[in-house]
């Protein structure tokens, strides 16, 4: 029954739930940094320094990334090709593997509580999962590099780039400062699972390798599938009678119509709108662009 994974106050924030963690990561055996996460040390971490700053730090963000690009109006951009693939490598190799620890956790409690048990128990806090969730939330404010990237090589930046890093750091931030949102497991698998194939596109286009159109295509319909995955996963917790702090639930809603209406007008601009002039089919090439390197 649904009232046995109850979480009633933050008193046993951080205990390990009473009925066990279910994943045994025998696909990929534990590496040595992630045997001794600690989840209580980590979260007040982030709820003491990084929710503390977290204004200061996305306005620094935007502030620095609209005068770099104010800057390179009078410079030629840089070519940054080597440090790009480093970089769009090393992401493809972390997501990859926050991708095995995350959704592993994430089908070893829908086998053994179902789906109501994903939604309401709260074990991918703790533990290896735990560790990975500990490092996704860090990488939001990582990947603000991505568009330190975009506008040195004068590459265009539009709204939902810098307004989606935003968003994301902010949201994952905060919500982490819950540690009862077990609802999040599913943002976090799916979203390492679409960046391992992203970067991992990425690195490749960076390497200047021929890539078909149909990845590029299949890359994008990834990101826009998240975002209704999102949905559907947020809309199935609130009607759960578990607690999931109901006020990262509905800001989650929010986010992910935003997202789910940014990335649908986009995909259709850039794959379904006809074109038949010149221009158009500049606007178009600079959409796919942005959906080739965010």
């Amino acid at each position: 029954m649904v009232s046995r994974f109850a979480l009633k106050d933050y008193s046993d924030a951080y205990e390990w739930p009473s009925d066990g963690l279910y994943v045994n990561h025998s696909l990929v055996p534990l590496l040595p940094f992630e045997k001794q996460f600690d989840f209580q040390s980590a979260h007040e971490l982030v709820r003491t320094h990084f929710h503390s700053y977290i204004y200061f730090v996305l306005t620094m963000y935007i502030i620095s990334i609209f005068g770099i690009k104010t800057k390179m109006q009078d410079h030629k951009p840089f070519n940054l090709r080597m440090p790009l693939i480093a970089w769009n490598f090393a992401l493809a190799v972390f997501s990859t593997m926050g991708a095995l620890r995350t959704v592993s956790e994430l089908f070893a409690v829908y086998k053994h509580i179902g789906f109501t048990g994903t939604l309401c128990h709260k074990g991918h806090a703790f533990d290896v999962t735990g560790f990975w969730l500990y490092l996704f939330v860090l990488s939001k404010i990582a990947e603000f590099i991505d568009t330190i990237f975009i506008v040195l090589r004068k590459r265009p930046l539009i709204f939902l780039h810098w307004y989606h890093h935003v968003e994301t750091a902010y949201y994952s931030i905060w919500s982490y400062t819950s540690p009862l949102f077990p609802v999040s497991r599913y943002f976090v698998a799916l979203n390492y699972t679409v960046h391992s194939v992203m970067y991992t596109y990425y690195t490749a286009k960076a390497c200047h390798f021929h890539v078909p159109k149909f990845v590029s295509v299949a890359v994008t319909t990834l990101q826009v599938s998240q975002m209704f995955v999102g949905l559907f996963v947020i809309i199935s917790a609130i009607n759960t009678d578990c607690y999931n702090h109901p006020p990262a639930l509905y800001a989650g809603l929010l986010t992910y119509i935003i997202y789910a209406l940014l990335f649908v007008h986009l995909f259709y601009k850039a794959y379904l709108r006809p074109t038949s002039t010149i221009i158009d089919r500049k606007k178009v090439t600079i959409i796919v662009n942005f959906l080739s390197i965010n």
